[in-house]
């Protein structure tokens, strides 16, 4: 699975980066709005961990409603120190996958990850 890692902490971005790597998935990260843009433009991914607050823009908000234009079918995963409901309610409605409160716990995004993989085929 592709994982696009949008994160302007380049602590907890690196982190998020090495543990989706160790469980196999092809990652990539950036710091910025305009990163996002540049990777979806290029090539989408399966999932877009998406931080509220990038070094370029301070609209969480505008940066999934584009997100969502560019990548329709990328899962958006919102990773957000901010724990309004009205928060939770607008990214679900503008439609984002789920809201995760930070800090991360690891499980919870995982089982989240793993929803979206395909049943491994058996012959």
């Amino acid at each position: 699975m592709r994982v696009l890692i949008a994160e302007d902490e380049p602590k907890v971005r690196e982190f998020l980066q090495l543990h989706f790597q160790a469980a196999g998935h092809e990652v990539e990260g950036t710091p910025s709005a305009q990163g996002i843009r540049e990777h979806l433009r290029r090539q989408a991914p399966d999932v877009l961990l998406l931080d509220m607050w990038l070094q370029d823009s301070k609209d969480g908000f505008a940066v999934l409603e584009e997100a969502r234009r560019l990548a329709p079918r990328t899962a958006i995963i919102i990773v957000t120190g901010i724990e309004e409901d009205t928060t939770r309610e607008r990214a679900l409605k503008l439609g984002a996958l789920a809201l995760l409160n930070k800090p991360i716990r690891l499980e919870e995004l995982d089982a989240l990850v793993a929803s979206l993989s395909p049943p491994s085929r058996v012959s």
